[in-house]
């Protein structure tokens, strides 16, 4: 029998204490969590971790890999016939993230990503030019945090040219002007 490790907890595995102990997180902050191998992705209300346990025993050790705030987070894309979820953070320099997880243990952390990623949304505006997009998003951590705002361009998009730029410029600026800020 296991021992309840969260309000949260429905049906999902408790991640063990060293991996708790490695995110920095104490089981009550676990709203959902899916091992996936030595792999553990954790989710709680302000960040998404993921963390990797190496060797058995004695030997273990378990090494943060990433640390997220769901504000810094652009999209969570899950690939149901792969059972592979891609993590596509806010930051172009930084390179999504995929995690192989079997769909029984995801459930729960599926429907945790997909909200946390949801309450920081205010606004996405998309624009289109000539077949370039881009789009506009603008997040917050809490309702009293100011809005971050940040452009995204499609693949394919140039955005050091010009009339992709003005057209970037223009729609961040109309989003903001739609939310006050």
């Amino acid at each position: 029998m296991r021992p309840p490790w969260s309000p949260w907890r429905r049906d999902t595995a408790a991640p063990p204490r060293d991996v708790l102990d490695a995110g920095g997180v104490r089981s009550r902050e676990v709203m959902a969590a899916a091992p996936s191998g030595p792999l553990w992705l954790v989710a709680t209300r302000t960040r998404l971790l993921l963390l990797a346990a190496v060797g058995d025993g004695e030997q273990r050790t378990v090494e943060l890999l990433r640390d997220v705030d769901w504000v810094d987070l652009d999209l969570a894309d899950w690939e149901a016939e792969q059972e592979r979820l891609t993590i596509v953070p806010s930051d172009a320099t930084v390179a999504p993230w995929t995690v192989d997880l079997a769909a029984t243990d995801a459930k729960d952390l599926l429907v945790v990503v997909r909200e946390r990623l949801s309450s920081t949304m205010v606004l996405e505006r998309h624009a289109s030019l000539d077949g370039r997009r881009v789009t506009a998003v603008g997040r917050r951590r809490t309702p009293a945090d100011p809005v971050q705002w940040r452009v995204r361009y499609a693949e394919g998009t140039d955005p050091d040219d010009p009339d992709v730029r003005r057209a970037a410029a223009r729609l961040l600026a109309s989003a903001q002007d739609e939310v006050g800020g």
